[in-house]
């Protein structure tokens, strides 16, 4: 049982770290825009809110039971 656990947290850890990461590319991307379109803070959002999305989807996904046990 203990390595269930232990399997559990490190999965959630990492699906934490994955959901962080997408929402910086999605900043630093959404920068990339912004510079592109003129307008840095519609840029940023449209990063920011891909990034929450992806990172979300990402999250999810991964903390998800594979059903591998």
């Amino acid at each position: 049982m203990k390595q269930g656990s232990s399997d559990e947290d490190r999965r959630n850890s990492i699906a934490g770290y994955l959901w962080v990461l997408s929402l910086s590319v999605g900043l630093a991307v959404g920068v990339g825009i912004g510079k592109a379109i003129g307008s840095i803070g519609a840029g940023v959002g449209i990063g920011v809110g891909a990034g929450a999305a992806v990172g979300l989807l990402l999250y999810w996904r991964f903390r998800a039971d594979s059903g591998d046990k």
